[in-house]
């Protein structure tokens, strides 16, 4: 998604902003803004993340704004263990559920990660980005093995996610949606869930804009983010 940073403002790519992993649409009033949504097989998803031991991080970051009281998977956890305890620590389907429809809020397209280069122009035509720029997108990168994961692993993944697996095969390669609530939006933002979860994120940016240049009350912060959010 960097190359279409050439033509559009985007969230920040490596994520300092916080924003890529939010558990529901971030409040604006920008009303020419669109999200982007890739989504992709769930089982895969866990089986690359213990792979490459991404898991801490992903589900720290996919937690980070969340109001369920969940700890991140510890970086020492298998990818067995994890499944043997069967708690979707990285909340895809609450994430996805979200999006796609309880708190829609501005046009979304979504698009199943297998398959983005195919839609390619539909994306473009979203974005309002002449098409003349396709030949620029980065060329496609074959996806890498997941590796041997024992049988007994696999039934607990698909345990764990095969319903949610099997109701995102049944969604189309790429989707546009538009909020259809015939409520104005700010009636939208005043559901508790956005009052908690932007407190988080505020504390989140506050906090890493203290570490930085304001080490004196980054503990402060960080206190107040540990009472609110119980991690």
């Amino acid at each position: 998604m960097e190359y279409l940073s050439n033509f559009k403002k985007i969230n920040r790519f490596y994520d300092e902003d916080g924003a890529k992993h939010f558990p529901i649409p971030p409040i604006s009033v920008n009303k020419n803004l669109k999200f982007v949504y890739i989504f992709g097989d769930p089982e895969m998803a866990t089986i690359s993340l213990f792979r490459r031991n991404f898991h801490h991080r992903q589900s720290t970051k996919l937690l980070r704004l969340t109001t369920k009281n969940l700890k991140p998977i510890p970086l020492e956890m298998s990818l067995e263990a994890y499944v043997s305890e069967g708690i979707d620590r990285f909340l895809f389907e609450d994430h996805f559920n979200n999006w796609y429809k309880h708190y829609l809020t501005h046009p979304t397209i979504f698009i199943r990660y297998e398959n983005l280069y195919d839609v390619l122009p539909t994306l473009f035509d979203f974005l309002d980005i002449p098409r003349e720029h396709l030949k620029g997108f980065p060329p496609k990168r074959e996806r890498s093995s997941v590796g041997t994961v024992s049988d007994d692993s696999k039934r607990k993944i698909t345990h764990m996610y095969g319903e949610f697996s099997h109701a995102l095969k049944e969604l189309p390669d790429c989707e546009i949606k538009e909020p259809i609530s015939e409520k104005p939006l700010f009636v939208t933002y005043l559901k508790p869930i956005y009052a908690k979860v932007m407190l988080i994120w505020l504390l989140f940016v506050f906090q890493l804009t203290a570490k930085k240049r304001l080490p004196g009350i980054y503990g402060f912060l960080r206190d107040i983010k540990t009472k609110v959010t119980g991690r």
